[in-house]
C-alpha cells in the first residue's frame, strides 16, 4: 500500500515536530559522522516559526500525523536577522543568475530545508521545492540559498539532483558556503 504524502503549509501546531527535527540536525548536535549525510547551520526558535510561517511560509511534508521534512521561505528582510544571510546578501550586488544581476530579481530566501534521516532519498525535497513555487512564484523570480561547503549532502540535493546554481562562493565566520538560486517560475525542478 503506498502511504500518502501530503506537502503543505505549515500550521502553528506543527511547530514542535518542525523544532524536534531540527535539533536531531544542527551541525553542533552531530558527531562528524552524522555530519556527512546533513546537517543545518542556523537555529531558529518558535517564535521565528511563526514570523517566517505568518510571511511567506514554512512548508511541510507528512504523512499521517508525522512531519517527515519542512522547507522554509522568507523574505529577504526578515532573514537579513540572521548574520550569515545578511553576510550573503551583502554580495548580493556582484552576484548574477542567468545572466541577470540578482539585485534586479524579485528573490526570496529559501531554507533552511530538513528532511528526517529515515525520509531521505524519496524525493521530499522536490515535493517541498514545488509547494514553494506553487505558493511564491507569482510574486517572487527566485528562490536563494546558502549550503556550507563541509555539507557535500546538501550540494548534492540542491545543486545535482534539483538543478540549482551555484552563484557565489564567501566565507563566514571561519566557515566557508555556496550561494544557490533557482527559478520559482520553472515548474520542472
Amino acid at each position: 500500500m503506498l502511504t500518502q504524502i501530503d506537502y503543505r503549509r505549515a500550521v502553528n501546531s506543527d511547530f514542535p515536530q518542525i523544532l524536534a527535527l531540527q535539533a536531531q540536525n544542527l551541525r553542533w548536535n552531530l558527531d562528524q559522522a552524522q555530519q556527512q549525510q546533513g546537517f543545518l547551520s542556523v537555529e531558529y526558535h518558535a517564535q521565528d516559526l511563526a514570523v517566517i510561517n505568518h510571511g511567506l511560509g514554512i512548508f511541510v511534508a507528512q504523512v499521517g500525523d508525522r512531519i517527515l521534512a519542512y522547507a522554509m521561505a522568507a523574505t529577504a528582510e526578515f532573514a537579513s536577522g540572521v548574520p550569515l544571510i545578511a553576510h550573503m546578501a551583502s554580495r548580493f550586488p556582484c552576484a548574477s543568475f542567468q545572466g541577470q544581476p540578482v539585485s534586479g530579481l524579485r528573490y526570496l530566501i529559501y531554507g533552511p530545508v530538513c528532511i528526517d534521516r529515515a525520509a531521505r532519498g524519496h524525493g521530499h525535497l522536490n515535493g517541498l521545492l514545488q509547494a514553494i513555487r506553487a505558493a511564491q512564484s507569482a510574486h517572487f523570480d527566485l528562490g536563494i540559498a546558502f549550503i556550507a561547503q563541509s555539507n557535500a549532502h546538501s550540494y548534492h540535493a540542491h545543486v545535482r539532483k534539483n538543478k540549482m546554481t551555484v552563484i557565489d562562493e564567501f566565507e563566514f565566520d571561519g566557515r566557508q558556503f555556496w550561494t544557490v538560486a533557482f527559478c520559482l517560475a520553472d515548474r520542472a525542478a
